[in-house]
């Protein structure tokens, strides 16, 4: 019985008052079997970006600005548009390497809808998780079912506290309980899911240094070069005919 993962992390925050215009969750799914091809492509890419393959690679490398102290940075070549570029080419190279699939979610704050949002303790506007969560889910049980997957598995990038990570916990958990009604023939695929969240450091899970990858390449796209995000991610999923791969929430 073949098992499936999600290996994830998110981006932005989730205030609706922030100097970021997006809230992005979400990375790459495959067979966890696939894992191996997965790190001896990243292994590849890295090596040749970096120059050797024992670095640890992060999105924010390749786009300046985005948090990254210049000093950090393993990359070969530091020029912006060429960053840019060889970001295009290690996302095409690892799509077409390896058997992994884009699944995120985006909502972009300018444009959304108060169904979206909910209020904190002290009043504030936030997005509501839970809702992006179960589009999440929705996007990984159609994934499952069209690899005819009986299990799988979501695993996260570590958050900045034990709190926060239980947090997501119990929001992602919640979410099981109205799925299966908004998606009734999804609902196999759905239970196949593990209702509980494994949080890991890149360190244990280098696969989750790929999928750090991944969602920070969406995110800063989806915060200023949607073209860019259009262009390089359509073709493994639009142009695969996987309409469910990015999915928009918005008004």
């Amino acid at each position: 019985m073949k098992n499936y993962l999600l290996v994830c992390d998110e981006r932005g925050t989730k205030s609706i008052k922030s100097t970021r215009r997006t809230f992005t969750i979400g990375g790459i799914a495959l067979p966890e079997e696939e894992q191996t091809n997965v790190l001896l492509a990243w292994s590849g890419i890295k090596q040749n970006l970096c120059g050797r393959h024992d670095v640890e690679l992060k999105w924010s490398h390749f786009f300046s600005g985005h948090h990254q102290k210049s000093g950090d940075n393993p990359l070969l070549n530091q020029d912006s548009e060429r960053c840019r570029q060889d970001a295009m080419w290690a996302l095409n190279d690892l799509f077409e390497s390896a058997n992994v699939f884009p699944l995120t979610v985006i909502v972009r704050k300018d444009n959304v809808d108060d169904s979206l949002l909910e209020l904190t303790r002290k009043g504030k506007k936030i997005i509501s998780i839970r809702f992006v969560l179960s589009v999440l889910l929705g996007q990984f049980a159609l994934y499952l079912r069209e690899q005819d997957g009986k299990k799988g598995e979501i695993w996260c990038d570590q958050l900045g506290s034990l709190q926060e990570q239980n947090d997501l916990k119990s929001a992602f958990a919640s979410t099981f309980d109205n799925l299966g009604n908004l998606l009734p023939p999804l609902l196999p695929y759905v239970k196949a899911v593990n209702p509980h969240l494994s949080f890991f450091d890149s360190s244990q899970k280098p696969i989750i240094q790929v999928a750090d990858f991944v969602s920070g390449v969406i995110w800063a796209a989806a915060e200023g070069d949607s073209w860019f995000l259009r262009k390089h991610l359509e073709k493994y999923t639009l142009g695969r005919k996987r309409t469910y791969g990015i999915a928009f929430l918005e008004a």
